[in-house]
């Protein structure tokens, strides 16, 4: 439930302050941190399965925020770049996701923090290989 109300706050926050959605921009901002990256490397980093980056890698590029072309080595693997109006974007959007980020760890404390991350990483890591799993057995 916590995620899910993260999720709508970023949804909300970045729809009203840039006029994107989330996953608009966490794409956005991974591409800022990974610089040109293949989709299956922003996919990896962003948590998002293929298609939904090719979806929001076309929405992207229609609203010249940033540009996508063939692998040159895989022509089946998209290359994606941030143009200068998608860099300007995140130099918007950081403070506010900055700010967010600050007004929720401001409610914990330093070690409630680092327990709650390595939680957070145990059951991430967890929950991954149980859903790997699953997929062994699935027809």
């Amino acid at each position: 439930m916590a995620a899910q109300a993260m999720s709508r706050l970023v949804d909300t926050s970045v729809r009203s302050s840039l006029k994107l959605t989330s996953r608009q921009w966490r794409i956005l901002v991974v591409l800022n941190h990974l610089g040109t990256a293949n989709s299956g490397e922003v996919a990896k980093t962003a948590g998002f399965d293929h298609s939904q980056v090719s979806r929001v890698a076309a929405e992207l590029t229609s609203l010249g925020l940033a540009v996508q072309r063939m692998d040159d080595t895989d022509r089946r693997k998209q290359v994606l770049t941030l143009t200068e109006k998608g860099m300007e974007t995140v130099r918007q959007g950081l403070p506010y996701s900055m700010h967010r980020e600050h007004q929720l760890r401001s409610r914990l404390t330093e070690t409630e923090y680092a327990t709650f991350c390595h939680a957070l990483a145990i059951l991430t890591e967890e929950t991954n290989a149980m859903l790997e799993n699953e997929r062994k057995y699935q027809p």
